[in-house]
């Protein structure tokens, strides 16, 4: 049975994978960071932008979500991508190269562009109608997805597939796909009141909150907890 193999399949791989970060790196003195449950580009982030963000990084990866990470002391390293007229395979991604190497202006025209095409790697798709020339077009033009909704009666009157980007489909989409793709969600401070009010209706016995603010609350708490959990990793600081 096909599905059987795949599933035994992948569950040798984990215990590979286990193996490696808990045996075979100590032996080579690389310190690692896992806990089970969460993928790594979130935990890579987390690591990244809550704990070692005052000195300069390299994120090695083929991902392509890093590359909203990339800014003056945040760089990615893609190794798997051929540079023409190199003899060393790899691309280093870098605030100053960004737009030549990429085609769109830093980390966040690019998060706005995988916002409104999709990723399919990741199974999520794009706002309909909008492809990868349309999306770039309007970018280039306006700058954010905020300004790009802001002029919508002159998005509309670019043409049909233009116009697709400022319908209400469209705005859902964005909105969807935003918090789906955005490595940093919100900032924990962007949530103080929120989760305030959402604690004192509770103590009032009052309706319960909407159930999404709980999960998000509950990220951003383990994002913070994460810290206190490093030290059992042997993360030098």
């Amino acid at each position: 049975d096909k599905e059987a193999q795949r599933k035994k399949d992948a569950s040798d791989v984990r215990h590979q994978i286990y193996a490696l970060i808990l045996n075979f790196l100590p032996l080579l003195g690389v310190p690692s960071i896992w806990i089970s449950g969460r993928e790594a580009d979130d935990l890579i982030f987390v690591a990244r932008k809550r704990l070692f963000g005052s000195f300069r990084a390299v994120v090695i990866s083929g991902d392509k979500d890093f590359l909203q990470m990339v800014d003056p002391v945040t760089w990615v390293f893609n190794p798997m991508t051929r540079v023409a007229k190199r003899r060393a395979p790899g691309l280093m991604i870098t605030p100053e190269n960004f737009e030549q190497e990429v085609g769109l202006r830093g980390a966040r025209q690019y998060l706005a562009y995988k916002i409104l095409v999709g990723d399919d790697s990741d199974r999520i798709p794009g706002v309909p109608g909008v492809g990868e020339a349309t999306a770039t077009t309007l970018l280039h033009l306006y700058g954010t997805l905020r300004k790009i909704l802001a002029n919508a009666a002159k998005v509309e009157a670019m043409g049909r597939r233009y116009a697709k980007a400022v319908s209400q489909e469209g705005k859902e989409t964005m909105l969807r796909n935003s918090q789906l793709m955005d490595l940093g969600c919100r900032p924990l401070s962007a949530w103080s009141e929120t989760r305030g009010a959402m604690v004192r209706k509770l103590e009032r016995g009052e309706d319960p909150p909407d159930l999404s603010v709980l999960e998000r609350v509950a990220m951003e708490l383990e994002a913070l907890s994460f810290a206190d959990q490093v030290n059992l990793w042997g993360v030098p600081f």
